[in-house]
């Protein structure tokens, strides 16, 4: 067997090229932290834009689609026990999905404790997860009750499964243009149909 011996400072060179690969190949190919990056907004604008808001008991807290090789699938699922209600119908218990840590604005609460929940569609925010027809994100207003009470602007709630009082909607109200819209389409209307006589009463004249 053939063997060639290399220099001592040939030897040392390859040691410090072999040493550097090893260090500088994982920060090559490690793909970069996700970030949350949120606009600020009043609780009152994250009231308008929730589709149901409620101070609840956390019970429980679950990580689904915990795959490596597709993070995008992965969620959390936390289950609220549900004691007052500040916007939609809600029963006593919830489960609201969300992103799976605070780097993809996943809500950050601790595992027991009361928190005040700003719910939307999960469209959009999290994977489809079936049965869960609520989602919320750190961006969204989410937060623990812990120190932080409920906005006073938000009154007192109702109890779980209420119906909301009457007089009261939880959607934004319409612009008032639709309003003047409608009542332009009503006069139009009216006026064509007395165009409509006028022209039948001279063709049955003549």
């Amino acid at each position: 067997m053939w063997s060639v011996s290399l220099p001592a400072a040939v030897r040392r060179f390859v040691v410090f090229a072999v040493a550097m690969s090893v260090l500088v190949l994982p920060l090559a190919t490690a793909r970069p932290a996700a970030a949350c990056s949120c606009a600020p907004a009043s609780d009152e604008r994250r009231l308008a834009d929730s589709v149901a808001v409620f101070r609840g008991e956390v019970t429980g807290h679950e990580e689904v689609g915990a795959d490596p090789m597709r993070p995008g699938d992965a969620a959390s699922i936390w289950t609220f026990t549900v004691s007052r209600v500040f916007k939609g119908t809600l029963g006593p218990t919830v489960r609201v999905a969300s992103p799976q840590d605070g780097g993809s604005c996943g809500i950050e609460l601790p595992l027991t404790g009361p928190a005040l929940v700003f719910a939307q569609a999960p469209d959009g925010l999290v994977p489809p997860v079936p049965g869960i027809a609520l989602a919320a994100n750190l961006c969204n207003g989410t937060r623990s009750l812990v120190g932080s009470p409920i906005p006073p602007a938000f009154g007192e709630g109702t109890d779980p499964g209420t119906p909301p009082p009457a007089g009261t909607s939880t959607e934004d109200p319409a612009p008032p243009w639709a309003a003047i819209g409608g009542i332009a389409a009503a006069v139009a209307l009216v006026a064509g149909l007395v165009v409509g006589r006028r022209r039948t009463r001279r063709l049955s004249a003549s």
